[in-house]
């Protein structure tokens, strides 16, 4: 069972480090920390001289490798935070690697080939003697590696990291057939999706505060993925930092604090990839995906990874189609001291009648039951599409053995346009929906987003210091024209919506206009001090930021922000166990001043920016292919909405959101592995004007979050996996002053998978049903919206490793 969740962090423009060797032989282990040093050439009982110094285990592992010849498979999470004793003169490899372990916790098993592997010694009786340094299993079954990356941290454990992390690999993203970054985050306590499945875009709440999808960062660059919505299949993981944190990325393009949401590229590994799969998704939905990646070079060192796809079809909800292109190259060069990267990505996403929120009109009345989630309040003639290219390289240079210099530009252009014709206004309790506009709009945007990064380590005495500084920019250009016409008023009802059939006569469209423009500098430095053999690390950082924006009606500047804020971070890690991590931390969020959103009657209204600031403490197991975290944390922000008796954007008191969060991962036994968690929220306002609404729960923030995914495989039948899922969020509240609301929501998925050989070739089928009993709800009340749970819907996938 490979890995689902990666647990080291990439926090900085950091890229891969040359291995000699990464192949595919530890699918059931860390995802890129375990490897198998060297090729076989040398059988492991030979005597050789050797000389490989006192220093870090797995440093030394690699060297004993290089230098006898004999490959040594060893998952880096064994040996982490360990130190090798000095072996010098004639030996054979294992007795060599026999006095550099001295460790009774390790034990050294010999390969078929002529290899080694290292395991710990209660898992010995589970490395088959037989194996080959292409076939070995090391009986770990975890879900879950060291590493991720996002922010100007630079790679670390995510052990090391003070704050909440969490990184799902693409296996699971294969496993569970996710198809957009929604999909994904739907294994997360922390996070819900704010607009329906069958919509255009992707919204999310995460500890109770939204990230829209163009806030989503690519490698830690933020305005480089699609404005709506992002096709996953380029991907190798996608990371969640969870609350405001502006010192690791700076701030995301409209400021929302929520957290980061961070893509990783696939690149080229190792072992040559051909992998081929078909799919199908109710209500006739197909589509095809290739993955290709090779290594060329003497060594390896160009990297070549492709991935297209291609969807099409009707999806569940009414009316609604989805025509889904998508291609992603990855090159990659790894030399000694030097690394360099490029992405290309292009994606075209077509919907026919993409289902949308609803907004609830003025009075009290109470929120009606959710129709079906197959309900569509759009005209069928209503389409969206979104067309991105994007660009990005960079590169790494070690200009000394542990300093690095570093950089990255990338450049995205996007065009948009779309069709309208919503019947999104709930007028009263009995679910009756009103719409009279029709609009009709193109977009365009351009961004450059960039960073240059020093970064290094050095000790002083028994203490050692990582030290990184980083520089970034980004800069965006939009532009838009609108038309649009009055109709008869259209709607019908919730359970049955009658929405306008008949396309009417728009004025044309006028050429693209200025809509607004955004440049924000920033410059961080952070400084990390380990004592206690690194077991006690203390970090401390500042991120300047500059923030201008300007927004434009028909290309007339209306609206102008520019200042700079200083957002600081403190933490403290400590590990009084290899597996067991503490930590606490302070750390800030900068939001520009908000505008009032198009659909207010206050629209373009501008407000002063404000500061988000996060208080967290919490611990971290990690052991044998089994982790937990439990976080503490309280986050507070100046709270927006729109008001709906009065259809005004306003800022009025702030949200305090307290929360506790639990998170499990990996193998609960031999055939049973958990996903999941819960989240306990107390979101509250305080300070309102006149304390009106002082106490009452915040908007769209639940008290209970609960997710839970479990996989079983069934002994009996080799290659059959069951799984399934529960979600579970309790009531939320639709406006400040606590008159409506929607009630706690369930919802149960069930799959499975099952592994076969096609004349030699390594297949998988994949089966999904998402929402198996059909239920109807509400899934969020975010930003006063409401958004339709997902339908029924079954998914059905072939792949096939070439």
């Amino acid at each position: 069972m490979a890995a689902w969740v990666s647990h080291e962090t990439r926090l900085g423009p950091t890229f891969m480090r040359p291995t000699r060797t990464l192949p595919r032989i530890l699918s059931t282990t860390a995802l890129a920390t375990a490897g198998v040093f060297a090729a076989p050439a040398i059988f492991a009982g030979s005597d050789q001289a050797i000389d490989v110094p006192a220093q870090d285990l797995f440093t030394a592992i690699e060297e004993l490798s290089t230098e006898t010849g004999v490959p040594i498979a060893v998952n880096a999470r064994f040996v982490e935070n360990r130190r090798s004793n000095a072996v010098v003169g004639p030996m054979s490899a294992r007795q060599a690697l026999e006095k550099m372990l001295d460790d009774p916790d390790l034990a050294i098993s010999e390969l078929q080939d002529g290899g080694l592997a290292i395991v710990p010694t209660n898992r010995l009786n589970l490395v088959s003697q037989n194996a080959t340094d292409e076939t070995l299993d090391l009986g770990t079954l975890v879900l879950t590696s060291d590493e991720a990356r996002a922010g100007v941290f630079g790679d670390r454990p995510i052990q090391d990291v003070p704050f909440s992390v969490t990184s799902f690999t693409s296996e699971l993203i294969e496993n569970q057939q996710a198809g957009k970054i929604s999909d994904v985050l739907e294994n997360d306590p922390s996070v819900r999706s704010n607009v329906p499945r069958g919509g255009s875009t992707d919204q999310f709440i995460v500890r109770g505060f939204p990230i829209f999808n163009s806030e989503v960062a690519l490698e830690g660059l933020f305005g480089l993925t699609p404005g709506r919505s992002t096709s996953l299949q380029p991907y190798e993981k996608v990371e969640v930092f969870r609350g405001p944190n502006a010192i690791l990325n700076g701030v995301p393009p409209f400021g929302n604090i929520g957290g980061v949401i961070n893509l990783v590229p696939k690149r080229a590994e190792d072992t040559p990839i051909t992998d081929l799969s078909f799919s199908y998704e109710s209500e006739g939905h197909i589509g095809t995906h290739l993955d290709f990646g090779r290594r060329y070079g003497e060594n390896g060192e160009f990297g070549l990874r492709f991935n297209g796809a291609f969807s099409s079809g009707d999806l569940t909800g009414d009316n609604n189609a989805l025509e889904d292109s998508v291609a992603g190259l990855a090159l990659d060069y790894r030399g000694d001291r030097l690394r360099v990267t490029a992405d290309f990505l292009y994606q075209d996403l077509f919907y026919d009648a993409p289902q949308n929120l609803f907004l609830p009109g003025s009075g009290d009345f109470a929120i009606p039951d959710a129709p079906n989630g197959a309900t569509n309040n759009n005209a069928p003639f209503a389409f969206s599409e979104n067309i991105t290219r994007r660009g990005v390289v960079g590169f790494e240079y070690d200009i000394l053995d542990n300093w690095t210099l570093s950089a990255r530009y990338g450049t995205r252009q996007g065009d948009e346009r779309g069709l309208d014709a919503l019947a999104r206004t709930i007028v009263d309790g009995a679910g009756t929906l009103s719409g009279s506009t029709v609009i009709l709009g193109e977009s365009e945007i351009k961004v450059d987003s960039y960073d240059v990064g020093l970064s290094g380590e050095f000790a002083t005495g028994s203490v050692n210091h990582e030290v990184a500084l980083q520089y970034s920019g980004y800069k965006e250009d939009a532009y838009r024209a609108v038309t649009g016409a009055l109709v008869p008023t259209f709607g019908g009802t919730l359970d049955a919506p009658e929405p306008l059939l008949t396309r009417p006569e728009l004025p044309p469209l006028g050429p693209l206009q200025r809509n607004r423009s955004r440049d924000f500098k920033s410059f961080a430095a952070v400084w990390t001090s380990k004592f206690l053999e690194d077991r006690l690390q203390f970090t401390g950082g500042l991120r300047w930021q500059d923030l201008s924006i300007d927004n434009f009606s028909e290309g007339t500047l209306t609206t102008s922000y520019d200042d700079s804020e200083v957002s600081p971070v403190l933490g403290i890690v400590y590990k009084p166990r290899e597996e067991l991590s503490l930590y606490a931390s302070y750390s800030e969020g900068l939001t520009p001043g908000p505008f009032a959103p198009g659909l207010a009657d206050n629209a373009g209204e501008a407000f002063a920016p404000f500061v988000s600031e996060q208080y967290e403490m919490g611990a971290k197991w990690d052991t044998n292919g089994f982790g937990a975290s439990i976080s503490i944390f309280q986050i507070s922000q100046p709270q927006s909405f729109i008001e709906p008796a009065t259809n005004l954007f306003r800022v009025d008191g702030e949200i305090e959101n307290r929360g506790i969060e639990t998170l499990v991962y990996g193998n609960l036994t031999e055939n049973l592995r958990l996903l999941g968690g819960v989240t306990f929220m107390d979101g509250k306002q305080a300070a309102t004007a006149g304390g009106a609404t002082d106490g009452n729960d915040a908007i769209g923030i639940p008290n209970v979050q609960l997710n839970l995914y479990a996989e079983y495989q069934v002994p009996r039948v080799p290659g059959l996996t069951l799984s399934g899922r529960y979600i579970y969020t309790s009531s939320q509240e639709l406006n400040a002053e606590n008159t409506q609301s929607i009630p706690s929501w369930d919802r149960i998925d069930v799959g499975a998978s099952y592994d076969f050989d096609v004349n030699g070739t390594p297949a998988t089928v994949n089966l999904d049903i998402t929402n198996v009993t059909d239920s109807a709800y509400w899934q969020s009340t975010g930003r006063s919206f409401l958004s339709l749970g997902a339908p029924r819907t079954v998914r059905l996938t072939t792949a096939f490793k070439f």
